[in-house]
């Protein structure tokens, strides 16, 4: 995501902090692009983040979450969570700060599709922040307004249907039993539709398959206690759920474009 400092234009939306229906107002905006294999290492900020990725197919970390996105997905990040990216590949994105006390609930990630509504108004917002038009202000004021009726709208959907459900509860199995050795027609039953049912929403709704998703979480775990411990990749791989280091090293390279040792050795650097 954007680099943590980033510099404020205090001469601008004198106001704003009180007249926001969301609560929140403008810090910074702009657009980022990120390099290859540059990973953006975990941190926090102390504002709001909104994060619309334009370019690339990369993973995340969010807090406890390990969402991948894609162009046109939108990702919301509160003051303090930590978070970060995995680059396999180049990737751009606009990025928000946002200041102040929430007065409603977003959501955490909107699967949009490039080109639609969320991705043009982030970018307006992005457009306005950098002219010096005439009621910049104002116009800066009704376009998070519209962000915030978008996101809260979306929230309302993601609600609504029994697939997303389906899927938010086998996707919290994943996630808590990654490091088990899986069946995933099993484990659909436990959720309590049949696979074939499970997989085909899941990759609508996520844009990859459950397999997929759960060598990502493995991949992101393992990569953490790499950069954290001493442990051996035999050990690491054991406990992460894969079948042996090199299974686990060929997961790590096809996600992350490096090789294990790779995460260790920034470590000591």
């Amino acid at each position: 995501m954007p680099p943590p400092h980033i510099p404020s234009m205090h001469d601008s939306a004198p106001g704003m902090r009180d007249s926001q229906p969301t609560g929140l107002s403008i810090l910074a905006a702009g657009r980022y692009r990120n390099d290859q294999g540059v990973d953006k290492v975990l941190h926090t900020h102390p504002t709001w983040e909104v994060v619309y990725y334009l370019e690339g197919r990369i993973g995340c970390r969010v807090g406890d979450r390990v969402p991948e996105v894609w162009p046109g997905v939108l990702l919301v990040v509160p003051p303090q969570v930590v978070h970060g990216e995995v680059a396999a590949e180049p990737w751009a994105c606009y990025y928000l700060q946002l200041r102040g006390v929430m007065r409603g609930v977003w959501p955490s990630v909107v699967h949009e599709g490039a080109g639609e509504a969320l991705g043009h108004t982030v970018r307006a917002m992005v457009d306005e922040w950098r002219s010096s038009q005439e009621h910049r202000e104002q116009m800066l004021a009704l376009l998070l307004g519209q962000l915030d009726i978008l996101l809260r709208r979306s929230r309302q959907r993601r609600v609504a249907t029994a697939a997303e459900v389906h899927v938010r509860e086998f996707e919290r199995h994943l996630e808590e039993r990654s490091a088990e050795r899986l069946a995933m027609p099993e484990l659909a039953r436990e959720v309590g539709v049949s696979y074939s049912y499970l997989r085909g929403h899941f990759v609508r709704l996520r844009g990859l398959t459950p397999t997929q998703r759960l060598h990502q979480l493995r991949c992101h775990q393992a990569i953490d206690i790499i950069r954290t411990s001493d442990l051996s990749l035999e050990l690491v791989a054991e406990s992460c759920g894969f079948a042996s280091a090199s299974h686990l090293s060929h997961h790590v390279l096809r996600a992350t474009g490096k090789r294990p040792g790779a995460f260790r050795a920034a470590r000591g650097a």
